[in-house]
């Protein structure tokens, strides 16, 4: 008895695992789940590998913030999860008691795994709101007609606000403003500082970081507001170089300054033309790989019918129990027949033919349904 439950168990756990003969998106998920969990993983468990790779070449820089390459394993756990729940608990009559007792256990799996994500981490992670300087300096800024961009100081990535705890996070006045928003996001790894990306920060990064008077170099540059969202109190060095700037906002969570008369600058965008062909040939890629799918679909041998012997006929039985004589090909004169008179099959057969023989290189290796019976 005992043996006859572990076989079942057994055989509960294989049903879960992917088939051989499984879908291609399946198996493409599963290859990108992995590879996302080793990158995911790659800082914590292999860190001096990570950092001679960062030494190596700063480009691999990217891979530090390893958690957004989950997100394919995200979707596999999310999908798969259920799915495996869903098979393992299904029988002919309902779920039997290896069923049911494997649907409870990976019910259980993830408040065993990770208990303190219980209730937000035993009611530690509340959602944080917004200052209300942070409004008043939005509304101030959506309601300037003037155009100019907005700097924010001081001149680094990551911010340390008081009003979230002290906790380490990226800039947020990017995402909360309505104008462009100009921040140093160059990359420190230890001695070694990757450039930033944004051509205006790379512009203004010499000005800021001489010590002299920002606001002649600022309204030059076109900026119209100076924000402080850290490192707001009048002991700030750098407040003292915005002499004949307009002080709007002055608060312990953030110092708005305003710059008279920006000047009008033109920023060369990307070209036109090469954007526009790139995403064409980009769509159009895409579209060819769903086109002979898609022309195929009409062309799909119908289920198969039941069509009833003449009286006459000779049906033996041939191995595997299949009719040998004439009824098999009544049905598939009758199968013939019913394709070729649906609507439009002989115009998107060649419109497939016109489409798949210049892929397939030789159009007589390819099985075309006859069209006649």
């Amino acid at each position: 008895m005992r043996a006859r439950r572990g076989r079942r168990v057994a055989r509960r756990v294989r049903a879960v695992l992917p088939a051989r003969g499984a879908a291609p998106w399946a198996r493409g998920l599963a290859v990108a789940a992995g590879a996302g969990f080793v990158l995911a993983a790659l800082g914590a468990v292999a860190a001096p590998l990570l950092k001679g790779m960062i030494d190596l070449w700063s480009g691999f820089a990217v891979l530090r913030d390893g958690q957004q390459y989950a997100a394919p394993l995200a979707v596999a756990v999310a999908v798969g999860f259920g799915l495996g729940v869903e098979r393992v608990t299904r029988g002919a009559g309902g779920a039997d008691a290896a069923g049911r007792a494997l649907g409870a256990f990976a019910i259980a799996v993830p408040l065993v795994l990770l208990p303190s994500l219980a209730w937000g981490a035993a009611g530690r992670l509340e959602p944080v709101h917004y200052p209300g300087s942070w409004a008043r300096a939005r509304d101030i800024v959506r309601a300037d007609r003037t155009a100019g961009d907005v700097l924010v100081l001081p001149w680094a990535t990551y911010r340390s606000y008081g009003w979230n705890g002290r906790r380490t996070s990226l800039d947020a006045l990017p995402r909360y403003l309505d104008r462009r928003v100009i921040t140093s996001d160059a990359v420190v790894i230890g001695a070694k500082t990757i450039p930033a990306e944004d051509p205006r920060s790379r512009a203004l990064d010499e000005a800021i970081a001489s010590g002299r008077p920002l606001t002649e170099p600022l309204r030059a540059a076109g900026v119209r507001y100076v924000a402080f969202d850290s490192e707001t109190g009048p002991g700030n060095p750098d407040r003292a170089r915005l002499a004949g700037a307009e002080r709007l906002v002055d608060d312990a969570d953030l110092v708005l300054y305003r710059i008279p008369g920006p000047a009008r600058v033109r920023e060369e965008a990307a070209p036109l033309a090469p954007t526009v062909i790139a995403w064409l040939v980009a769509i159009g890629v895409t579209l060819w790989s769903f086109l002979p799918q898609a022309l195929a679909w009409p062309l799909a041998p119908p289920a198969p019918l039941d069509v009833e012997r003449p009286p006459d006929a000779h049906c033996d039985r041939g191995r595997g129990g299949r009719p040998a004589g004439r009824p098999r090909v009544v049905r598939r004169r009758a199968a013939r027949q019913r394709l070729a008179e649906r609507p439009g099959h002989q115009a998107a057969l060649q419109l497939r033919l016109s489409v798949t023989q210049p892929l397939r290189g030789h159009a007589s290796r390819g099985r075309v349904p006859p069209t006649s019976p």
